[in-house]
């Protein structure tokens, strides 16, 4: 494979990435939408009255799942890189959007722990604030070109 060839497979598995880690993007943002339109409707009320025990699991879950989600992304990656690649392009080009997807719904999560701490509790905060940070944390670890320059 030459190398303008393997330039155009990376330039469509990045374009690629990026696409779905907009639409993971864009669904964070939606949880924290309909947040906003159930609390400013009036329709966000506690759906179970001891809402503090699902607090006290779900908010040091979506912490983690956003601590763990870049150590993960890079832990994959070098595990794959360890196996080897044997020059396969292809190979490399899924390792990586193995990392990327897997750090990126992790982070997902999050904001769902969040958003669904929100439903229990009434308390549209945390959908927001964890919305927020995974959103914030998918755009500072966007998919991009000097990501794949060591391959």
């Amino acid at each position: 494979m030459g190398i303008e060839e393997r330039q155009a497979q990376v330039a469509t598995h990045l374009t690629q990435v990026q696409l779905v880690v907009a639409a993971i993007l864009g669904s964070v943002s939606l949880l924290a939408g309909v947040t906003f339109l159930l609390s400013s409707g009036g329709k966000l009320r506690p759906l179970m009255a001891d809402g503090e025990t699902v607090q006290l699991v779900l908010a040091p879950l979506a912490v983690a799942l956003l601590g763990i989600a870049p150590a993960l992304k890079r832990a994959l990656f070098k595990r794959a890189e360890a196996e080897g690649f044997g020059g396969d392009t292809g190979l490399w080009l899924a390792a990586h959007r193995r990392a990327v997807l897997v750090a990126s719904v992790l982070r997902e999560g999050a904001a769902l722990a969040g958003f669904l701490m929100s439903l229990v509790s009434a308390q549209a905060h945390w959908s927001y604030l964890f919305s927020a940070l995974a959103a914030v944390t998918l755009i500072l670890d966007w998919p991009k070109a000097s990501d794949l320059e060591e391959g």
